[in-house]
């Protein structure tokens, strides 16, 4: 765990988004407030007051590894079994997506843990604690929505580990029921107290899901576990799928059929969020599909326990996950590793835009600037191209995090919309990176 967590220090400190994060933690814009995510602004804005990503990844970590020990004790795992959850849940490639995307943070493991802990109230207590459950789950779905999606996959994985198929349908129904609804009301009364604006997610919605609509989802997801489990993967090493599909092997054949039936439904539950309702409110990205390493740890645990009689098969399967979470190590820092390269390759380009910019005999401190296109990735360095969505990007390919790149070295100047009329626009197509004129200066990050 201690080699994983190094990597994801890299990746966090040198993410090209941390530049647009940090831009838009300083100004406090209510983005996430806009987005359905209040306490996601009074985290940043009024707790943290800046960026801090190392401690918002021990933080992020910590909860992680809470979530793991909670789990363990919920599904009365042993001490083998602990571990080997523990150790998928904090090496899992996907945790440094998790925490490299938009600066790491805190917030969404976080809500993996008031998400579980919720459920464990609705669980194993009564009284009290276990009316406060729905308050735990609204407050998890304020920081992160897809907490939803890990609600139920961890109910449907309890049934597979012992508890009551009908029980269990009762308590994430009276817990889910109660805590969506009063989620949705926070969020809209905060997205309207602090006028943050119309939620432009809201479009994305297309009504409830038809039949056959429900029917092309559960397509899309058999092509992702596809993708998720084929070599190749941006983020997954080759040995994964081998791990998987052996240990998913294992379970159907020795396995009781009525087990087999809230595992598939773990399994789609992934996507709990994207299935009622035609359109995602959610967008894209594989941090969204994080709680599918409860699926393959699942998996694996019950395979080992399947092996149990037979103790070359389960040294073997021992054999065969170790060597998983060392390849997930070693995924995990090469990725590290690539994005400080990428990071060292977009600070030079900066400061050689920057200097351009400031020898210009038009430049003036605080000129409008405005920046199009995206880095070319045959002009990235060799080794270096985009895997896939949010998988190694540079802080040069998109105008936000170009602009943001560019204030964090100290060049000064405002938005384009300060220009006069047309006078950015008259300089377009840039012939050159970078074009000057009295008015403005335009860079366009595609002529790099």
């Amino acid at each position: 765990m201690i080699l994983a967590w190094s990597g994801a220090f890299v990746s966090v400190t040198w993410s090209p988004d941390n530049h647009q994060q940090v831009l838009e933690l300083g100004q406090c814009t209510t983005l996430w407030a806009q987005l359905g995510r209040p306490l996601m602004d009074l985290l940043y804005c009024h707790v943290f007051r800046g960026f801090q990503p190392q401690l918002q990844l021990l933080l992020g970590l910590f909860c992680l590894w809470g979530m793991g020990r909670l789990l363990g004790s919920l599904w009365q795992l042993n001490r083998a079994e602990s571990l080997l959850l523990l150790a998928w849940i904090t090496t899992f490639p996907f945790l440094v997506n998790v925490f490299g995307f938009e600066t790491g943070k805190f917030s969404i493991p976080l809500a993996y843990l008031l998400t579980t802990c919720a459920w464990l109230l609705v669980s194993r207590r009564s009284g009290w604690p276990f009316w406060c459950a729905p308050l735990l789950l609204a407050a998890a779905l304020s920081l992160y929505q897809t907490s939803l999606n890990l609600l139920v996959v961890v109910a449907m994985l309890s049934v597979v580990f012992g508890a009551r198929l009908l029980q269990t349908l009762s308590r994430l129904l009276w817990l889910a029921g109660p805590g969506v609804l009063l989620y949705g009301i926070t969020a809209e009364l905060m997205r309207w107290w602090l006028q943050a604006g119309y939620n432009t997610r809201y479009a994305a919605m297309g009504g409830p899901e038809t039949p056959l609509g429900f029917l092309r989802q559960l397509k899309d997801i058999a092509g992702h576990y596809k993708h998720l489990l084929a070599p190749g993967h941006a983020l997954l090493p080759p040995i994964t799928g081998v791990c998987v599909v052996a240990a998913a092997a294992l379970v159907l054949c020795r396995r009781g059929r009525p087990r087999l039936v809230p595992l598939a439904a773990a399994a789609v539950a992934v996507w709990t969020t994207d299935l009622p309702v035609a359109g995602s409110l959610l967008g894209t990205g594989y941090r969204h599909i994080y709680p599918v390493v409860l699926v393959f740890a699942a998996l694996c645990i019950l395979a080992l326990r399947q092996g149990r009689q037979q103790p070359r098969l389960s040294m073997g399967l021992a054999g065969l996950y170790a060597i998983t979470i060392a390849a997930f190590v070693v995924v995990d820092n090469s990725w590290a590793f690539d994005t400080h390269r990428l990071a060292v390759f977009d600070m030079a380009v900066a400061q050689r835009l920057a200097q351009t910019i400031e020898a210009s005999p038009h430049h003036s401190p605080g000129q409008p600037l405005l920046i199009t296109g995206a880095l070319r990735p045959a002009a990235r360095p060799p080794g270096l191209q985009p895997r896939g969505f949010d998988v190694l990007g540079s802080g040069l390919d998109n105008p936000g995090a170009a602009r943001a790149l560019l204030r964090s070295l100290g060049l000064q100047f405002s938005d384009p919309a300060a220009a006069p009329p047309g006078r950015c626009q008259a300089l377009l197509p840039a012939p050159r990176p970078v074009v000057t004129s009295p008015g403005c200066t335009v860079v366009d990050l595609s002529q790099l």
